[in-house]
């Protein structure tokens, strides 16, 4: 009955949910056509006629998920299948390779099982099952070496995103969408069924990454820290931080607070030496150095013209205005929503 268990498929139906609907399980169709695998242990056991529920583990010979048999598929399996099962109960089927049809994943503590009346510290993906039948004998040895979903990188994250508040769930779904055309082909390429297998070497066929390896380079020519300081406020889906969407709404948050905390504080004390006071950027991109500036006739109207001062005032007003201003500046650029020429424009000192 090996055999029946060709095509893995539990670890792969769940990373399909994750990049699709992220945290949002409401969302998650309920999968009508049945699906096989092999009834690995019972958690639970249906003691009276109040259990509205069993719960059990099953493979599919490569992964093992936690899987709980609602009041209607205990039903529809007494009235179907008991009489072909030798009046057997489901949970007499241990080790039967079984058929799973109208299940839905769910995220959520488990029972711990081996007789012991408590739930698990920590939520766990499963999955609901409305309907099961059997296919072949019970009592088999188990079929493969089935890991746990905690074993599989990708299933990891996001058990651990659904864990964290603030939409950590949508971290898969946030990453395909992130990916470039190369990085969808060359993902796509993997041998069905083995999605939770972590690569370690490069792939040794050539014309399966072609196109995938000159994304790559591109990619990797457009990160590359010190090449171009204007690529960090370009627009780009290869420049942008690749990080969670909690996490990067997280930063922008203490970026905002700082920025609320410059507003109300005095704008004398965020005065900056001449020696240190730089002109970041021009309205090209491109930092620059302050121009020269040198002191003439303090009785001249106050203004700020062709590179030079003609107050005292003036420039020290000039100076103090920039010192808010240039804080401002280097905040908000960590939040990459403008580009630095808008940011410069936006900006009303006369020194930026």
């Amino acid at each position: 009955m090996a055999n029946t268990l060709k095509f893995p498929w539990i670890a792969d139906y769940l990373i399909d949910v994750a990049q699709t609907y992220g945290g949002n399980f409401i969302g998650v169709p309920v999968h009508e056509k049945g699906k096989k695998v092999q009834l690995v242990k019972f958690l639970t056991y249906q003691t009276s006629s109040a259990d509205d529920c069993i719960w059990a583990k099953v493979s599919d010979k490569f992964n093992q998920i936690p899987v709980c048999f609602t009041a209607k598929a205990l039903q529809e399996y007494e009235m179907l299948n008991l009489e072909d099962s030798q009046g057997k109960r489901l949970t007499a089927q241990n080790g039967a390779v079984v058929s799973i049809k109208q299940f839905q994943p769910v995220f959520r503590r488990i029972p711990v099982g081996e007789n012991i009346q408590k739930m698990t510290k920590l939520e766990t993906l499963a999955l609901d099952v409305g309907s099961v039948s059997i296919i072949g004998s019970a009592h088999e040895p188990m079929f493969g070496s089935p890991q746990d979903l905690q074993c599989n990188e990708s299933l990891q994250t996001w058990m651990e995103g659904l864990r964290e508040p603030g939409g950590g769930g949508n971290v898969l779904k946030l990453r395909k969408e992130q990916q470039s055309p190369a990085e969808v082909a060359d993902s796509g390429s993997v041998e069905p069924g083995r999605a939770n297998e972590v690569k370690t070497s490069e792939p040794a066929i050539d014309t399966f990454v072609t196109v995938s390896r000159k994304g790559k380079e591109k990619a990797k020519q457009d990160v590359t820290p010190g090449s171009d300081e204007r690529k960090k406020f370009n627009w780009d889906p290869y420049t942008r931080e690749r990080e969670p969407m909690f996490l990067r709404k997280r930063k922008n948050k203490m970026i905002l607070a700082q920025l609320d905390e410059l507003s109300i504080q005095n704008s004398t004390s965020n005065a900056i030496s001449m020696e240190g006071l730089r002109r970041p950027y021009s309205n090209g991109g491109s930092p620059i150095s302050t121009p020269k500036r040198t002191r003439k006739n303090a009785s001249a109207k106050q203004h700020w013209s062709g590179g030079e001062w003609t107050n005292d005032a003036d420039r020290v007003a000039a100076i103090t205005i920039h010192a808010t201003c240039y804080e401002r500046w280097s905040l908000i650029t960590k939040l990459s929503l403008v580009s630095a020429p808008e940011l410069t424009k936006q900006l009303s000192c006369r020194f930026c």
